[in-house]
C-alpha cells in the first residue's frame, strides 16, 4: 500500500495547515452555524497544537513509488484533558464543583479533527490513521 502514517512533528505544521484550512473550510460549508475567521493562520494553530503536551496528531503519507519523497495528505488530531479541578480552586469553587458534577473526574479524549484529502479517502489509509489513534489512546 503507498500509504503510511506516523506522528506529526512540529516541522510538519507547515504541510498540514492547508489540510487543517480545507478541513475548516468544509466543516463550514456543512454547518453554517460555523464560521471560518477571516484571514486565519491555519498554520499558526497547528503549530500551537503540535505543541501542546497532550496533543497528538497522525499524518497520512503517500508515496507513489516513482520517488523516495513521501507527501503528508491526512491528518488525524486528538487531544485529551483532565476533568480533575486544580487542587488550589477556591473553597466556595469545590463545592460548586461537587453540585455541578455527580460523576468522578477522568481523563478525556476528543478528536479535534481527521482530514484527508478526497482523491486519498481510501479506507485502509483512513484506518491507519484512525487505529493509531486507537492505540495511543
Amino acid at each position: 500500500m503507498p500509504y503510511t502514517h506516523r506522528l506529526a512533528t512540529p516541522e510538519d505544521a507547515k504541510s498540514i495547515a492547508p489540510l487543517m484550512t480545507a478541513f475548516a473550510q468544509e466543516r463550514e460549508s456543512v454547518d453554517p452555524s460555523m464560521l471560518l475567521k477571516p484571514n486565519y493562520d491555519f498554520e499558526q494553530y497547528v503549530a500551537y497544537q503540535l505543541s501542546k503536551p497532550l496533543s497528538y496528531c497522525w499524518v497520512l503519507e503517500y508515496n507513489d513509488g516513482e520517488t523516495e519523497s513521501k507527501t503528508i495528505v491526512g491528518f488525524f488530531f486528538t487531544y485529551t484533558y483532565d476533568e480533575t479541578p486544580p487542587a488550589s480552586l477556591p473553597e466556595e469553587l469545590q463545592q460548586y464543583q461537587q453540585l455541578e458534577n455527580p460523576f468522578q473526574p477522568r481523563r478525556v479524549g476528543s478528536v479535534l479533527g481527521l482530514y484527508v484529502q478526497p482523491n486519498h479517502r481510501k479506507p485502509d489509509a483512513i484506518a491507519q490513521l484512525i487505529e493509531a489513534g486507537i492505540k495511543t489512546a
